[in-house]
Parts: C-alpha cells; sequence; structure tokens
C-alpha cells in the first residue's frame, strides 16, 4: 500500500513550522494530523545543496518518498496541499505574445481561475488594459505592467503563466524572481521542459530556490511537453516491455503563427538557412530536451545522443498569409534526435515543419509488448494545444510538492472547467 505521508528530513534542532496550522515544534518532535506530512530527523550534517537528498528513499513501502534538507537550522514552511477546486487560481499572464495572449484567454473562461494581473517587457504595452490586446471588445480593468516585480508586489496571486523565451538560460532570472514572490509557474519555456540536460547546475539552483519557498515549476507545451513525450511515455503503459520508441511529427507550418514561420526558415535561402542553424538561429527548441525526458523517465542510460538539422525545399512556389517561397528556397525544417543505448538505437524523435506540409500527424511507433502504434491524423495543433496544457496543467501545479518539475512528476494534466 502505498505510504500516505511526505517524508520531510531535517536536522533534529530545525524548528519547522507548517504553513497553515499552529503545529509548531523541532523536527524530532514534530506531528500535525491535519497535513500529510511526517517529520524524521537527521543526525547528521545535511547536504550540501537541498536537491541532493531529494533522490533518496526513506519509507519501506516503495513509494518515492520526498526530502527536504536544510542547510542550517532555521523555519521552514511546509507547504499544504490543495484542493484542486477549492477556490479560483489566481493567475498572472507573464508575456504578452501569440502564444501568452491566448493562455491568457483561455484562463478567463474557466471558472477555476481568476487572471489577476499582465506582464510584458515591451514598453508600448506597458499601461494599456488586457482586454484589447488580448483581442477582446472589453476591457478588463487590468492594466500591462512592464516590472515583473513591481507587480507581483501588489498583485495577490497564486501562479504565474510564464511565456518569454526558449532559453532555460533566458528565464532563468525571471524565474527566479516569480519563485522569490511567492508564486507557482507553468512556463512554456521549450527548455524547461528538461532543464537539468543542458543546464544541469541552474536547474538545481532552482530546485532548491523552489524548496526553500514551497513553489513548484514547470515547462510544457504540445512540443516539448506532450505530444512527442510525455504522450509517448504514457503508451508506454499499456506495455510489458519497450525495446524501443520512434515519433514522428509531422506539422504544415502554413497553419501556424508568423514567429514559428520564421523560426523554421519559410522563404530563405538553403545557404541562409545553413549558416542560421550553423548559429543556433533557426531550428525548433527542445527535441533534444523530449529525447532525454524520455530516456529518464523510462529509467534508460543511454548514450551517443545526436541531434541533426537540415531544410526541407519548396518543390512549388508556396504562399503563406506572411510569407513565400519559391522552389528551391526553404519551406521549413527537418530536425531528427537520437539516442542508443548497448549500441543500438532506442530513441529516435522526428520533426518535419514545413510550409505545405504533406500527410502532417503525430506518430507515435513503439517496439515492445505489445508492439503499439497511435496516429493522430491532422497533428495536434500546437497554437491551440499549447494555451490549453499550460493553462491545464496549473491546477496540478498548485497540488505539487514544491520543486522544479517535468511532465512525469507533476502527471497527466486534464481539461479543467
Amino acid at each position: 500500500m502505498p505510504c500516505k505521508y511526505t517524508i520531510i528530513l531535517l536536522p533534529s534542532d530545525l524548528l519547522v513550522k507548517s504553513e497553515d496550522s499552529n503545529c509548531f515544534g523541532s523536527a524530532n518532535e514534530f506531528t500535525c494530523e491535519s497535513l500529510p506530512v511526517a517529520i524524521v530527523s537527521e543526525a547528521s550534517r545535511p547536504p550540501d545543496t537541498l536537491s541532493q537528498i531529494r533522490r533518496r528513499w526513506l519509507c519501506g513501502c516503495n513509494c518515492p518518498a520526498f526530502f527536504v534538507a536544510a542547510p542550517a537550522p532555521g523555519r521552514y514552511k511546509v507547504p499544504r496541499r490543495t484542493n484542486l477546486m477549492n477556490k479560483p487560481i489566481r493567475v498572472i499572464a507573464y508575456g504578452l505574445g501569440a502564444i501568452g495572449r491566448s493562455a491568457a484567454v483561455l484562463a478567463l473562461s474557466k471558472s477555476n481561475m481568476q487572471l489577476v494581473g499582465a506582464v510584458d517587457r515591451d514598453p508600448k504595452l506597458a499601461g494599456q488594459d488586457l482586454g484589447p490586446v488580448l483581442g477582446l471588445n472589453r476591457q478588463l480593468g487590468l492594466k500591462i505592467a512592464d516590472k515583473p516585480a513591481v507587480l507581483f508586489s501588489q498583485v495577490q496571486a497564486d501562479a504565474v503563466i510564464h511565456c518569454t523565451s526558449s532559453s532555460f538560460a533566458v528565464v532563468y532570472d525571471q524565474m527566479v524572481e516569480i519563485v522569490q514572490a511567492g508564486l507557482h509557474c507553468v512556463t512554456s519555456c521549450e527548455e524547461a521542459l528538461f532543464p537539468r540536460y543542458r543546464h544541469p547546475e541552474l536547474a538545481a539552483k532552482l530546485d532548491d530556490l523552489c524548496l526553500k519557498h514551497g513553489r513548484a515549476i514547470v515547462g510544457t507545451g504540445v512540443n516539448p511537453g506532450f505530444v512527442i513525450d510525455t504522450l509517448a511515455l504514457a503508451a508506454t503503459g499499456a506495455c510489458q516491455k519497450v525495446n524501443s520508441i520512434r515519433v514522428i511529427r509531422v506539422v504544415d507550418a502554413s497553419t501556424r503563427r508568423e514567429a514559428l514561420q520564421r523560426k523554421v526558415g519559410v522563404g530563405i535561402s538553403e545557404a541562409q538557412f545553413k549558416k542560421l542553424a550553423k548559429e543556433q538561429k533557426i531550428r525548433h527548441v527542445g527535441l533534444t530536451e523530449s529525447l532525454v525526458f524520455l530516456a529518464d523517465a523510462l529509467g534508460w542510460k543511454v548514450d551517443d545522443v545526436n541531434e541533426t538539422i537540415g531544410p526541407i525545399l519548396a518543390t512549388k512556389p508556396i504562399t503563406t498569409q506572411y510569407f513565400t517561397a519559391k522552389p528551391g528556397q526553404v519551406a521549413g525544417v527537418h530536425q531528427i534526435a537520437t539516442c542508443r543505448q548497448a549500441g543500438r538505437d532506442v530513441l529516435r524523435l522526428e520533426l518535419q515543419m514545413y510550409a505545405d506540409a504533406v500527410n502532417p500527424r503525430d506518430e507515435i511507433v513503439i517496439d515492445g509488448v505489445p508492439p503499439l502504434k497511435l496516429v493522430l491524423e491532422g497533428g495536434v495543433a500546437g497554437d491551440l494545444a499549447t494555451p490549453a496544457l499550460l493553462v491545464n496543467s496549473l491546477p496540478l501545479l498548485i497540488d505539487a510538492r514544491p520543486g522544479l518539475h517535468t511532465m512525469r512528476t507533476l502527471g497527466l494534466p486534464r481539461i479543467m472547467p
């Protein structure tokens, strides 16, 4: 039977107090009947970082125990687990690009959410009412701020929907500011799906900060975040054995927003594409993060992680709402991420994202017992699904243990009313 307790490991002389009760005492004697928490003291010196101890196991019931270690005596808040439907989640929209605006509009439609603020670093938006910026025919009475810290200090909020950059290194300081303000955060940052792959030190520091403040962060979206990784992982639950996984996502970029078409190079020359790809200025970010996320979630120790990128050239004139590509010019991007285990290919993720794509689809093929093949005809519409995943993940995030999460540790989101 799974353990009903969260295990928190603390130095025996540390004084702890629960966030929403009067229970208080030393780590040796702390208990609280109203919270699913057990405190176990640590006689020896705690680890230097909080995250080092979280991967240990304590209880003997085969459930992952959650550990927190404090670097020095002091007070540590034990976050209270909330009822998902207990009260509306007060949300701040951070970043008002196409995805950020769509997510904000969706949050407005949810009965369990309340949009209480918005911030964007574009000075042209500062001071404007959020309603018209979101394309609504009404004022919302919410003025867009351009200084996040000021907004956080003025507004009572629970969480942030964050949509500013694909780079974890770029958004790291923004995340720190959010957590220090006592806010949870769901972000569309692609590298935040599995940040410890490219930025292990920053990821560990942010995880420690989340633990210190009792808050949670997760990176998600349609890809990375769902189709090419989380959905594939969920499908393995129907298998007794998995030998390898192959996923292919074919996206018709003609149907997508201007920023994405520009990101995959629609209308530029092949030479320009190769130059920009070498500088990592043109590509879909997050494919390798999806690969290592899957390997980690499956417990596979892999090597020879590799990602290739090349152009898909137009074979006929293509005109989208934003760009034109002549025959021989770039229609989009073709990326493949692979890894090996014991000398054989075990994971292969392929992305074809180009204008006028043939047979757009999402296809997951699992070589296992039993073998599985899932095909989503037409593919999942990213400009609609990414805002949905951001919004629908928020209730799970509010209820999650503190820390820097992945979609595996957070759990599967579902549509909320």
